[in-house]
């Protein structure tokens, strides 16, 4: 049985921003930490990925060696819009088109 997979905001900036750059590059969770091994940090595939998983967040070390390696921080991923934001838009537009016809 696959996973269910989390929304952005239940991973938190931090966990979204690892899995963004992860996957923008290709690479599973075991080559992530290949690639932190080669900058010096060891860590776990299962570390990786309760980090992704969010809320929990690495410490000071590994998040700066993640800085180094992807090349930006967690805030300059741009913010996702969730589920209900777009439900919210969504009955927005309904509601205009509604009221704009005859009764």
């Amino acid at each position: 049985m696959p996973y269910p997979t989390k929304s952005d905001t239940e991973r938190g900036p931090v966990g979204r921003w690892m899995r963004h750059e992860r996957v923008s590059r290709g690479w599973s969770v075991t080559e992530l930490t290949e690639e932190l091994a080669a900058v010096g940090m060891n860590t776990s595939p299962a570390t990786i990925r309760q980090y992704e998983a969010g809320p929990r967040q690495p410490g000071a070390e590994l998040h700066d060696a993640l800085v180094r390696l992807f090349g930006s921080k967690p805030e300059e991923l741009p913010p996702q819009q969730t589920d209900i934001d777009r439900l919210a838009e969504a009955i927005d537009r309904l509601a205009i088109v509604l009221s704009q016809r005859p009764r």
